[in-house]
């Protein structure tokens, strides 16, 4: 019990910057911090398999340094030492809103690209890591750090203002799913977490400006449950639907729709043995090759010996699918399989057995095969197999 105080007292102190504070504020609060480091580090780890992965990672760690800065940074906006900042003063608000600033840009590219309005964020969130720097270097420009706290809240309620505007446009646009509504609600949210703040800062109000450091908090376990109860949800959609301003997707395999565009008046099957390449799909569906989560289409049409566009024409003309489809198809299969004989196995492990690189991809795969989401596919399942161990005991002894 004493070594839980001593637990307690900590967080208290470190994450919070309140006697008064609840214990219900304090595990909200260090939970956050906890679920953004590990979140960040395991998008990060998972970087090769998505250059998405990285910003991902980035964003989720730099809202927990956030998260972590605020109590420093709240007693020193109290504290009459900022009316003559010192040099470290400057150089912890700078760090302090440069990682404030970033996530936010970082997020706002990420989200437009997520609800389809933009192709490739990658390149315009390195532009945007030019922001810590100047963000920074401002710290020993402005006379006070009042004035500066003020101008960094401004910026950042300008930048969630925008990403929410841009995120309601998209979902009306494109016609989204209202589950993406929680998109610009996040961002309202942070719009009134920089207005409180702002005040907070204005009047010295430390009551104020924790309030306001308590909504991120709030915001990085709500979204953490809501992707646990809808897997795929921060992740991008197959890429369909991108229409605005001319967009396509962005890849580095040939697109399908182009390839058939090419090819759909064209045959590039002649000279081709079909009952071979059938052989080798039949080989490759046997030895279980779609397991490889790395496995892309010119993998694919390298081991039925074939180019990538007779491979995509292929697929398309004899077996009605494209190449994910194909792949995932197979992936379910398994799955179904080893739901059955694997009991002992829980769902996560079971999709990247199978090769689905995320619970997201094996969650939209199910619905696109089964029509239910891999919980209920295993219960269904499993509900068939008693069934019919009892129908098999019922005739033995009947």
């Amino acid at each position: 019990m004493e070594v839980f105080m001593m637990l307690f007292d900590l967080f208290r102190n470190f994450v919070l910057f309140s006697d008064q504070a609840s214990p219900y504020l304090i595990c909200i609060h260090a939970g956050s911090i906890a679920l953004s480091f590990i979140t960040g580090v395991s998008e990060i780890y998972r970087f090769k398999k998505s250059e998405m992965n990285l910003t991902r990672g980035l964003v989720a760690l730099s809202v927990c340094g956030c998260l972590i800065l605020n109590t420093a940074a709240i007693n020193f906006l109290v504290s009459p030492a900022l009316e003559n900042p010192a040099f470290y003063h400057r150089f912890y608000f700078g760090f302090y809103y440069g990682i404030n600033v970033l996530p936010c840009l970082w997020g706002m590219f990420y989200t437009i690209y997520l609800l389809g309005l933009l192709k490739s964020p990658e390149i315009y969130c390195i532009c945007a890591t030019v922001s810590l720097p100047i963000v920074l270097i401002l710290a020993f420009v402005f006379p006070d750090m009042d004035s500066y706290a003020r101008f960094g809240d401004l910026l950042g309620l300008a930048i969630q203002g925008t990403t929410g505007v841009w995120g309601l446009y998209a979902i009306f646009r494109l016609k989204k799913s209202k589950i993406y509504f929680n998109y610009p609600a996040m961002n309202a949210m942070m719009c009134v977490t920089f207005l409180l703040h702002y005040y907070g800062v204005s009047v010295r109000s430390a009551d104020l400006m924790l309030i306001a450091c308590m909504i991120p908090g709030h915001i990085v376990v709500y979204f953490f449950v809501l992707e646990y109860n809808f897997p795929g949800f921060t992740w991008r959609e197959e890429d369909h639907q991108l229409r605005s301003f001319g967009l396509k997707p962005f890849s580095n395999e040939p697109s399908e729709e182009i390839v058939e565009e090419k090819v759909q008046r064209r045959n590039l099957m002649e000279g081709v043995n079909l009952q071979v390449i059938e052989n080798r799909i039949e080989k490759f569906i046997k030895e279980r090759e779609y397991t490889d989560e790395d496995l892309r289409l010119p993998d694919f049409a390298a081991y039925l010996g074939l180019t990538v566009h007779q491979t995509s024409f292929y697929l398309n003309q004899y077996k009605k699918l494209n190449f994910p489809e194909f792949i995932n198809y197979h992936r379910m299969e398994e799955a179904k399989r080893m739901i059955l004989d694997q009991a002992h196995l829980n769902l996560l492990e079971i999709a990247l057995a199978c090769g689905f690189n995320s619970p997201s991809s094996f969650h939209r795969a199910s619905i696109k095969f089964t029509g239910i989401s891999p919980r209920d596919l295993k219960k269904e399942i499993q509900r068939k197999a008693l069934t019919e161990v009892a129908f098999e005991l019922q005739e033995k002894t009947g």
